[in-house]
């Protein structure tokens, strides 16, 4: 797989990401021998770019990826390492009523701190805010990121979930760029295409990444539905799998953005690097919208 540069920044990136969210939900990936191994694998493979979150596992994604790297930290060099903060949850703090975000310029100190611990690094590649936080402070946030910027923590930034205005917002009081713009899009989710968020993406000149680009492989539970049909048929004309097809459509949109997939199965992974190949026509595109949408472009 041929790494993609990410715009505004000298980051190499896979132009499949590895999301670890799950990495607890593997029992054979449970020990630090067996994860350090499957990781060497897909490095070798090229992919090189895993995304992590302070929440994924409550915590224990970033610790249990973090003992690799502490027992193998020549491995730090070859990978890119994401993570989100801003979401907090009840189990981080007993006093907490309810679940929350806190985009706070000393809750985004203190995450990145924790992060950083466990993985067992000094420096993040990229650090988002997980979701826009209704009582954001623009200011307070450019002063958390201009502070780990200095010192060295993290490289570059951006944000997962925000809408145009959202970005706009935060952007402006920022004396760095925002470089992605992490959200959700797939042939089951397909908003972007419609609330701005590609479009911003593009104007901007930004890569953005897309989560659960696969729909959370509900894709693939609806043997008789017509959209299934026709990724079926496609799959078989282009010799590839189900995967590789629904990747390549969300890769064909002229914003290039980056696929964060959630699968530890080596079936899967073989799709994911198909679909770095995979260049759908005009009319297979919109045969997969049609049959996702149920209904013809007006």
């Amino acid at each position: 797989m041929t790494p993609r540069t990410l715009p505004f920044t000298d980051l190499n990136l896979a132009p499949v990401i590895l999301g670890m969210m799950r990495l607890c939900e593997q029992p054979e990936l449970a020990n630090t021998q067996a994860l350090s191994h499957w990781l060497m694998q897909r490095l070798e493979e090229g992919f090189t770019t895993f995304d992590h979150a302070d929440i994924y596992g409550s915590n224990e994604v970033e610790r249990r990826f973090g003992e690799v790297l502490k027992s193998q930290p020549q491995l730090r060099q070859q990978m890119q390492l994401i993570s989100k903060c801003g979401i907090r949850h009840q189990w981080q703090a007993p006093s907490d009523r309810v679940k929350h975000y806190n985009n706070e310029a000393g809750y985004i100190l203190d995450s990145v701190d924790g992060i950083l611990q466990r993985l067992g690094c000094e420096q993040l590649d990229l650090l988002l805010l997980h979701r826009p936080d209704p009582l954001q402070q623009p200011e307070e946030v450019a002063q958390a990121f201009t502070q780990l910027l200095q010192q060295g923590k993290v490289r570059y930034f951006g944000v997962s979930n925000y809408l145009p205005a959202q970005f706009e917002l935060l952007q402006q009081a920022l004396p760095m760029p925002l470089v992605t713009n992490q959200i959700e899009f797939s042939l089951l989710a397909r908003a972007p295409l419609d609330n701005g968020q590609l479009s911003q993406m593009q104007l901007r000149g930004i890569t953005p990444m897309y989560w659960s680009p696969l729909g959370g492989a509900q894709l693939f539970k609806q043997p008789e539905h017509p959209l299934l049909q026709s990724l079926t048929r496609m799959a078989k004309e282009l010799g590839c799998t189900l995967d590789a097809v629904a990747l390549a459509w969300v890769m064909h949109h002229p914003a290039a953005g980056l696929p964060l997939v959630g699968s530890f199965k080596e079936e899967r992974l073989q799709g994911y690097r198909q679909a770095c190949e995979l260049r759908l026509s005009r009319l297979d595109w919109y045969e997969l919208w049609e049959k996702a949408q149920g209904e013809e472009v007006a």
